[in-house]
């Protein structure tokens, strides 16, 4: 009899351990947190929560993901409707046409609102190279579009228009880089036929994002980020025309502004820290001082795509929406009361 309570009791401890393990060590899951949709032979990932008269659609970064909305999401879908989604390329969206653009994205975006049946009008927050999505997406559909929220958003002049003799920008590699070609149209139609897409592998911790969200939010995130990208074969990065449509948009940048449509600039300063002292001298790049004065002047200058604008400078890094959600969630509430008016 004692032998048997002893294995029972043994037993008891090695299923505790190996579910204490398992929760410890817990795998990514693949399941996505929102909805996957087929928008023409390509996928997007979208998370949606939330019922109201006015659609707040959350625009991410590069290389962030949709659910990196998500606390700010939680809240302002108490009281109106709210969608996040994963641009082209990356979380559980597919790669789809080859030919990737910002002014694609902002497309592509419609599409999957009108296909899920997701009505306007829109408030769109759009945080970082997001930016430069939110102003394809008002270009192309300014008569549903009701307010902007630009968080930290890329100024299109922030590689073409430096204040420079030598023409030596934030990035630098923008200037040499930019190939004379125009930047492809927006592909309407279905991809027919399977494309020879190659697998690139991801490996990005978000340590420094864990801190924002439970721990359960923080597996589904590190899955988000750590997706495989299925790309085409010839392209060789994740924007494959983003300095081509940078130069497009600050060439015809009266083609890209809001007219009355409300615009609240959220910008945080810039000390361009990353940047080695040694990139400096080697003349690589302008004199720090010069690049945060010309990022300054850019985010000020975003007042002039609105007649209807303000701009916050918020004491934050670039990712506000973490550091800082209120102050989006209360720019977005000011937006929302004016509209009702």
């Amino acid at each position: 009899m004692k032998i048997l309570k002893t294995i029972t009791l043994l037993l008891g401890v090695l299923m505790l351990s190996i579910f204490t393990f398992s929760f410890v060590n817990q795998k990514p899951k693949s399941t996505p947190p929102g909805k996957i949709v087929d928008i023409g032979g390509y996928n997007l990932h979208y998370i949606s929560k939330g019922k109201g008269d006015y659609t707040v659609l959350f625009i991410h970064g590069a290389n962030d993901v949709a659910q990196l909305w998500s606390p700010i999401l939680n809240e302002v879908s108490k009281y109106t409707k709210t969608v996040a989604i994963d641009e082209l390329g990356r979380g559980w969206s597919d790669w789809g046409h080859h030919d990737k653009t910002r002014r694609q994205q902002a497309y592509d975006f419609h599409k999957l609102l009108k296909t899920e049946e997701i009505e306007g009008p829109y408030i769109l927050v759009a945080h970082s190279l997001g930016g430069l999505i939110a102003q394809s997406f008002v270009k192309q559909f300014k008569n549903e579009v009701a307010g902007v929220v630009f968080v930290d958003a890329t100024h299109p002049d922030e590689v073409f228009r430096f204040p420079d003799e030598e023409g030596v920008l934030r990035f630098r590699a923008g200037h040499t880089t930019a190939r004379d070609i125009e930047v492809p149209k927006i592909q309407t139609g279905k991809i027919d036929k399977k494309q020879h897409l190659e697998k690139v592998e991801r490996a990005k911790k978000v340590t420094e994002f864990k801190k924002y969200f439970s721990p359960s939010e923080a597996v589904i995130l590190q899955e988000a980020y750590n997706r495989p990208q299925f790309r085409p074969k010839d392209i060789t990065t994740a924007y494959p025309y983003l300095f081509e449509e940078l130069r497009e948009m600050s060439n015809h940048k009266n083609m890209y502004t809001f007219g009355n449509i409300p615009l609240i600039i959220l910008s945080a300063p810039i000390d361009y820290s990353w940047i080695s002292d040694d990139t400096f001298s080697k003349g690589e790049l302008s004199s720090r001082e010069k690049l945060v004065e010309y990022s300054i002047k850019l985010q000020k200058d975003f007042l002039n795509y609105s007649t209807v604008s303000k701009q916050i400078s918020i004491n934050s890094g670039h990712y506000i929406h973490l550091e800082k959600p209120n102050i989006i969630i209360k720019s977005i509430k000011e937006i929302l009361d004016s509209l009702k008016k």
